[in-house]
């Protein structure tokens, strides 16, 4: 078992990019967009989640067996929310732990736009608020009011 630092990482920060909508997040040779933004991208990608957590594989199947079956369903739900063929392209070897961190990216990408979704609201929220409106516009007649009486 190798020890490679590419074999524990799927994705790396030098595999990020920022799009237009989303940060691009390159795994493999693939370049998957995420945008947390988006609330059906968010929901697909919540159930595609909630049902890779919810497999169980059958009784008295080996666990060489268990992570195949394991590996199968988290390709097909990164086929499903990514699009079609998207794992085989991403994934070249039949590793999990290459799939467990390509999702723990996703995941943290999403939270890291999360955050930068609530800073930019409240931002525009302080800035266009009806109160500081009006106290711009207070300002703004004051100034002109102090240029005219000059």
């Amino acid at each position: 078992m190798s020890n490679d630092s590419s074999m524990n990482q799927a994705v790396t920060d030098e595999s990020k990019s920022i799009s237009m909508y989303g940060t691009i997040i390159t795994i493999g040779e693939v370049n998957i967009e995420i945008d947390g933004s988006d609330p059906d991208f968010i929901e697909s990608l919540q159930g595609a989640w909630k049902k890779i957590q919810a497999f169980k594989a059958p009784e008295g199947v080996s666990d060489t067996e268990k992570t195949r079956m394991y590996i199968d369903s988290m390709d097909a739900m990164f086929d499903a929310v990514f699009g079609e063929g998207v794992a085989k392209k991403a994934f070249k070897t039949r590793s999990l732990m290459k799939r467990l961190h390509a999702w723990d990216a996703i995941f943290d990408e999403i939270k890291e736009q999360e955050e930068a979704m609530q800073q930019a609201s409240g931002l525009f929220n302080t800035k266009y608020n009806a109160k500081n409106r009006a106290a711009r516009r207070a300002a703004s007649k004051n100034r002109s009011m102090n240029r005219i009486g000059s």
